[in-house]
């Protein structure tokens, strides 16, 4: 047991299975372990601290399967660290007298399944009911080509997305999905008549997930976490604040690079593959042969126009922008030239090229949906937090959580939040820290908006 309350755990398992099949306890060998998740990775990761003075190494050569099974007191029973991983790599051994250490670095299974398996397939249909069709990409190709067990594969984890026509042409299973993560909409409820877009793919302990932005920012908070100053607190809480780490205060260079404020973008028509198409030089609008080099007139997207579609966490912005960016005329700070594939991610109805940003108005074009789904991300990323608190194996990378810190200390009755910083954000990476003495969550958090005066 650990030694700080808020930090206690039970460690049920930790174990290696050999490559001839021999399971071996190795927790007395485990001093510390490292679990990495989040939002930006599409595989978990474990790193293993071994100590070992009976030349335990020498069983080992790579790929052997690793299993993991802890839960915290901080989780209240929502949630353990149950995983099966296997090892990629054994780092350097450090010998000292009768003794050695060293790391083995460890994946999920599907991270080796992601380098041998490549997706040689048309995905998308031109009529309905074509063996072509799959009701949901990505969730089809992580039990198809990841391997990944059914219980890593909920319904519920894989939003539901638009219509796409794709060829993958050999392609790892996530570059298939990553490419299509961009190019979709949703199929739920958005803001405004233009569906959003903007999908992330990743892995947490609960499974697989292919969830958009907005949905996550969408989700209900499980825990509110407190920074609560030393002498201002009687006892240690599972849910105390340890330490933060503010991000900047303003980047304003930063945001103007990524264009987060203003961004002018260009589309550039692919040809279609045919003997009428392939050999032109481009700058035709004949609309039927669609060449290469077509160019679609420039688009503006600005900061404001992305929060109003967005689904944020909270409804004020998280910035002022500067003068010399803000309004109409003001220059863009980014400029992008975007190709476009010819593909089918929503029916237009005017007879336009599939993918034209004059297909109609109900379709909404590649362009404009790989525009806001950049912007969304940026926007994202406004305001950034790392926060430790008390080892919690319930929360993951894609959670929504709520901070509650005080904008000052003072000898008033009540104290007030502070507005910048308090409220809810997006778990976006969770590294949680075993040690024989307790377990550590660091949190990094991401939110687009702050709270209401």
């Amino acid at each position: 047991m650990a030694e700080q309350k808020s930090r206690q755990f039970e460690l049920k398992k930790i174990t290696i299975t050999t490559n001839s099949d021999k399971e071996m306890d190795i927790r007395k060998m485990v001093p510390d372990f490292k679990y990495y998740e989040s939002i930006e990775a599409p595989f978990c990761r474990l790193e293993l601290t071994m100590v070992d003075s009976v030349d335990f190494n020498l069983n080992l050569t790579g790929g052997e399967k690793v299993q993991v099974d802890l839960e915290t007191e901080a989780a209240d029973g929502k949630g353990k660290l149950k995983l099966q991983f296997r090892i990629y790599k054994i780092g350097k051994i450090i010998k000292s007298e009768r003794g050695q250490m060293y790391i083995i670095y460890c994946c999920t299974p599907e991270m080796y399944n992601n380098e041998i398996n490549k997706v040689f397939k048309a995905f998308g249909s031109i009529s309905e009911g074509s063996s072509k069709d799959e009701d949901h990409i990505p969730k089809h190709i992580v039990k198809k080509y990841l391997k990944a067990p059914g219980k890593r594969i909920k319904e519920e984890h894989f939003e539901a997305h638009s219509k796409v026509q794709v060829v993958s042409p050999n392609w790892r299973p996530v570059d298939l999905i990553s490419y299509i993560a961009d190019k979709v909409t949703r199929q739920t409820s958005g803001k405004g008549s233009e569906k959003q877009s903007g999908f992330l793919f990743y892995e947490n302990q609960r499974g697989y997930q292919f969830r958009s932005i907005d949905g996550l920012c969408e989700q209900g908070f499980e825990f509110e976490f407190v920074y609560a100053q030393q002498g201002h607190t009687d006892n240690e809480g599972y849910l105390n604040i340890e330490s933060i780490q503010y991000p900047d205060k303003a980047n304003h260079l930063r945001h103007m690079r990524m264009g987060t404020y203003k961004t002018v973008t260009s589309g550039v028509s692919l040809a279609n593959l045919g003997v009428n198409t392939v050999t032109q030089s481009g700058g035709s609008k004949d609309k039927k042969s669609s060449p290469s080099g077509t160019v679609y007139p420039a688009r503006e997207t600005a900061f404001d126009m992305i929060f109003k579609r967005a689904t944020p966490l909270h409804k004020q912005p998280p910035f002022n922008m500067p003068e010399e960016v803000e309004g109409e005329g003001a220059p863009p700070t980014r400029q992008k030239m975007r190709a476009i594939p010819t593909l089918i991610h929503q029916q237009g109805n005017s007879g336009q090229p599939k993918g034209h940003p004059d297909g109609g108005s109900q379709a909404a074009d590649t362009l404009s949906v790989a525009e806001y789904a950049a912007a969304r991300y940026n926007l994202m990323k406004a305001i950034q937090l790392t926060i430790t608190v008390p080892g919690n194996t319930a929360v993951c990378a894609g959670d929504v959580i709520s901070l509650n810190i005080p904008a000052s200390r003072g000898e008033q009755e009540s104290v007030l939040k502070d507005r910048k910083f308090s409220g809810k954000y997006v778990v976006a990476a969770h590294t949680f820290t075993f040690t024989q003495r307790g377990c550590t969550s660091e949190l990094l958090l991401f939110r687009d908006s702050i709270p209401n005066k």
